[in-house]
């Protein structure tokens, strides 16, 4: 997307705009916010951990930590989360206290 060189980087008022070659952008605030809602309601969905629930997640790390570390091969329970999980979850300090994600029909 090409973006205008100078303010107000829209052509909303600009005086030239039905002679102007160049490319128009308009901006339209009805659907710029409608995108903000719907980012803003996305964003606070929570993660989708289908997969595993926060009893399982609990259940595994318990194990882990209780096991030896000779039997671990020195990985850390880290580590053997993020291959459980996947670590774009485990990335979140507080990915476990999100509520899951809830698909609407």
């Amino acid at each position: 997307m090409i973006k205008l060189k100078k303010a107000p980087f829209v052509c909303n008022g600009c005086p030239n705009k039905n002679k102007c070659k160049k490319n128009r952008y308009f901006y339209y605030a009805e659907d710029a916010n409608n995108d903000y809602r719907r980012t803003l309601v996305e964003s606070r969905q929570g993660i989708d951990l289908d997969k595993y629930s926060k009893e399982d997640i609990y259940l595994m790390m318990n194990h882990i930590n209780n096991t030896k570390r000779e039997k671990l091969n020195d990985d850390t329970p880290y580590n053997l989360m993020k291959e459980k999980i996947g670590e774009e979850n485990i990335k979140r300090p507080r990915f476990l206290f999100y509520p899951r994600k809830r698909y609407y029909t």
